[in-house]
């Protein structure tokens, strides 16, 4: 880690010894730790996790007060095989206890996010280290004893500074991150360390009380996987690899005017990230490059404003101009791709502008008013990709769509979405934001983006729900089912290019490929439900209205025409009525081939 003090490498070396020389049975004892973590609802409390290990069979026990839910009890079975990982004790001769405090605050707790401060405690009890007081923890844990992301670093690493934390572990940061960081730093006593892995955290938090650690963050790049191979490209995938090399040359844009200004000291870090896009974006992998060239080009801006000039009105004004300049392109059978995805990132604009300005908050301090500023630097990059998606769409020819039967494909699907979120036992936030866009835009009569997005909530949904309960080697091998599959679509093909990125980074760094399943769900549903959008218009069912429910719409207003008495039926309409079936029957077998022909799974 640049910039570590060599203090971290010795310790590293002093707790190696130290667990060698404590190989011997099932230890009986106990260490606590603490977290930062969601409390009452909200960021910015802080947890308190005892690890204790005893004589037993390898069972792993959660306490239930408060209730834990099954990510933070995955999290415990991984703390706990990757805590015994290395050591001479038989982990099935042990039991392993967790209990969570939080002083009554919380009802129950969730996610992986003390996963890392877990294992760290466990370590600690089961080699007999002393673990600082001072020293609070983040992270998820992997394989390996690798440290995973989570999510809300910002208001943990607030909590840890305003509650008594001298040094903050966590996860690999970014570089907005970094820097709010490091203005709290300077109200506080406080550090914040990235760690890589458990040895890395160990060293650190089983360090002599006191003992200084000077850190630096630097900024990283990550390496394009050399195993990545390079993708066969069709005409969608050319077409939106010209829409990334846009986002990425805007990026090198921004980086060359700041050269001599506040980005100077990241120029390296920039022009390294935007050479890789370059590289990226030429292999086929175009949403990655442009997703990366995204994310840099909000840190640019970040960075770009001092705090005396954040002014979220002049932001939303910029966005506002954005949103008026996108023009409409009437949809057709071979553009309806790009307009959808088009108008959902408007959308997504629109949503995040309604979300700040609903906070209604009122800022206690700048790392607050500067996440909210980042939030609509978001929402207008959504706003100028989705300008780039329509220029592309405005230059493909092609039949009109089918406007009635694309809000009857719109209203159904909606409704089957609904359904199943209701239907989950755990619904996902990312899942509801955008089923809530769908439902906002198929109100305004914007067919298409509600597609868009009630796919995109689907696929998360369901990613969500399969994943409850299993560990990562399992949505692993999930991950690499979706990678063999041969997409046609250009959403699918999109978003699928995205997933075998990250199998590829994930194999080159000996690491399982469960976090792609959730991107590699969204490539499936995509391609599904826009492979059959174009055959579902290219043959639109017969209209069947019967007992108010219209089978165009899927609508049950009372509208429909058709109403039958029960008892009343005669036998021609008895005819009638198989022979409509029949008639959709056939039509949906047709579709259901011509999907088949078109897909070449």
């Amino acid at each position: 880690m640049v910039g570590r003090s060599s203090a971290i490498s010795f310790a590293i070396v002093m707790l190696l010894l130290l667990a060698g020389a404590f190989a011997a049975g099932c230890p009986v004892a106990s260490r606590t730790i603490t977290v930062p973590a969601v409390v009452s609802g909200q960021e910015g409390g802080l947890l308190y996790i005892e690890a204790a290990v005893r004589p037993g069979n390898g069972t792993v026990y959660m306490g239930v007060d408060p209730l834990t839910g099954a990510s933070t009890q995955m999290s415990a079975q991984e703390a706990a095989r990757e805590a015994f990982r290395g050591l001479d004790v038989n982990r099935s001769d042990c039991d392993v206890e967790y209990t969570i405090g939080d002083g009554g605050q919380s009802q129950s707790v969730d996610g992986p996010s003390a996963g890392l401060a877990m294992t760290v405690a466990l370590r600690a009890a089961l080699t007999n280290a002393t673990l600082r007081d001072d020293v609070i923890v983040t992270g998820a844990i992997g394989p390996n004893g690798q440290v995973g992301q989570v999510g809300g670093l910002i208001d943990k690493a607030q909590a840890s500074a305003r509650l008594g934390g001298t040094i903050l572990l966590t996860p690999s940061q970014q570089l907005y991150e970094s820097i709010l960081m490091r203005a709290l730093a300077e109200k506080y006593n406080f550090t914040a360390i990235e760690v890589q892995t458990l040895d890395e955290a160990m060293a650190i938090a089983a360090s002599p009380a006191g003992t200084a650690f000077n850190y630096t963050f630097q900024p990283k790049n990550m390496p394009i996987p050399p195993n990545l191979q390079t993708r066969t490209l069709n005409d969608d995938d050319r077409r939106f690899a010209d829409v990334a090399n846009k986002i990425n040359n805007q990026l090198k844009e921004q980086v060359d005017a700041g050269a001599t200004g506040a980005l100077a000291p990241y120029q390296g870090y920039f022009s390294t990230g935007i050479a890789q896009n370059d590289r990226l974006i030429s292999m086929g992998y175009s949403y990655t490059g442009a997703n990366n060239a995204f994310l840099s080009e909000v840190e640019a801006h970040f960075l770009t404003t001092p705090p005396e000039k954040l002014d979220g009105h002049e932001e939303l004004a910029r966005i506002d101009q954005c949103l008026a300049s996108l023009s409409d392109v009437p949809p057709n059978e071979n553009n309806f791709e790009w307009v959808a995805g088009a108008h959902a990132r408007a959308a997504w604009t629109h949503q995040k502008v309604k979300d700040i300005a609903g906070s209604n908050q009122t800022y206690s301090s700048s790392e607050e008013k500067y996440l909210a500023i980042r939030e609509l630097y978001y929402a207008q990059s959504w706003c100028e990709a989705a300008s780039y998606l329509l220029d592309v769409a405005r230059g493909i020819g092609g039949k009109p769509l089918n406007s009635s039967a694309l809000a009857g494909e719109a209203a159904v699907r909606l409704k089957q979405a609904q359904d199943m979120m209701n239907r989950s036992q755990a619904p996902d936030a990312e899942a509801q934001w955008h089923l809530q866009i769908a439902n906002d835009t198929m109100g305004k009569g914007d067919d298409l983006a509600s597609l868009y997005d009630t796919t995109y909530a689907r696929a998360m949904q369901e990613s969500a729900d399969e994943a409850l309960g299993r560990n990562d080697s399992f949505l692993s091998n999930l991950s690499l089912q979706f990678s063999g599959e041969e997409y046609l679509t250009l959403w699918g093909r999109t978003y699928q290019s995205q997933g075998e990125y990250i199998v590829a980074g994930a194999r080159a760094n000996n690491r399982t490929a469960g976090e792609a399943y959730r991107i590699f769900r969204l490539s499936g549903e995509m391609e599904t439900q826009m492979g059959g959008l174009k055959n579902a218009l290219d043959n639109p069912p017969i209209r069947v209205q019967v007992d108010g429910y219209d089978s165009a719409s899927g609508r049950t207003d009372g509208a429909g025409s058709g109403a039958l008495a029960a008892g009343a039926m005669k036998t021609t309409d008895m005819v009638l009525g198989l022979l409509i079936i029949a008639g959709l029957l056939g039509l949906a077998a047709r579709a259901g081939m011509d999907l088949a022909k078109n897909r070449k799974r």
